[in-house]
């Protein structure tokens, strides 16, 4: 399973909606990846909040805090392609 990484301009989520961004992400990581629908198995869905602090976000090369607030999303490669499970089983069924 990937590493999500969300980062965050200071002060954009308080906790209820960074456990709500959080659930989101797991559920569409796991569908992206075809992982079962099982906890044991939903517990490599990992995502890793890191809030900026004040200062370390920058738009035009002006501080944007004031302008920009929200989140920034790092996602693998290999979520990206919604037909990655699909081009699998074609690729079996290629094979002799």
């Amino acid at each position: 399973m990937p590493l999500l990484r969300v980062a965050l301009t200071p002060g954009a989520f308080d906790d209820g909606q960074k456990q709500w961004l959080a659930t989101a992400l797991t559920e569409a990581a796991c569908r992206a990846e075809s992982v079962p629908d099982e906890p044991q198995s939903r517990m490599r869905a990992l995502v890793l909040f890191e809030e900026l602090s004040p200062g370390s976000f920058y738009s035009a090369a002006q501080r944007a805090e004031a302008a920009v607030a929200g989140v920034f999303i790092d996602v693998p490669d290999p979520l990206l392609c919604h037909r990655r499970p699909a081009l699998r089983r074609r690729r079996r069924g290629r094979r002799r």
